[in-house]
């Protein structure tokens, strides 16, 4: 959960509401100003070569890829439609996007490894990008 103006991540009070200890703020549960779910979504994508990227995909970027908000999956989820929820996750499988990605290498406990973060997700017009391949092979 987090604050909707910041983005910040809330905690939950005992009495229900939400505290930002970024900002200070005290959020009710429900009603305006509310907190908000975010996504962090692990992706795969493969490209023409078949070279696979496992990727995280942070709230915005995943809800152009899903489809749908982390709160309203949450709402599908809580009402037990199950089918929804599976239909909004297949509708999301191989469809072609341009991505942007940065890379990261970590090393913990003396193993490195690349950390993958999915930036930026635009769907792939084939239309727009035959005029684009036109226009560089005109120019050759």
């Amino acid at each position: 959960m987090s604050e909707p103006e910041t983005k910040y991540k809330c905690t939950e009070n005992v009495d229900g509401s939400w505290y930002c200890e970024k900002s200070g703020k005290t959020l009710d549960a429900d009603g305006p100003g509310a907190p908000m779910r975010r996504w962090i979504l692990p992706v795969n994508f493969i490209d023409h070569t078949a070279t696979q990227a496992y990727c995280t995909a942070f709230d915005d970027v995943a809800c152009a890829i899903i489809g749908k908000t982390a709160d309203e999956m949450y709402q599908l989820g809580q009402s037990g439609d199950d089918a929804a929820m599976k239909a909004a996750y297949a509708s999301s499988k191989m469809k072609q996007f341009w991505v942007k990605l940065k890379l990261k290498s970590e090393t913990y406990n003396e193993e490195s490894r690349v950390k993958t973060t999915l930036l930026d997700c635009v769907p792939v017009t084939h239309a727009e990008e035959s005029k684009r391949l036109l226009k560089l092979i005109a120019a050759y």
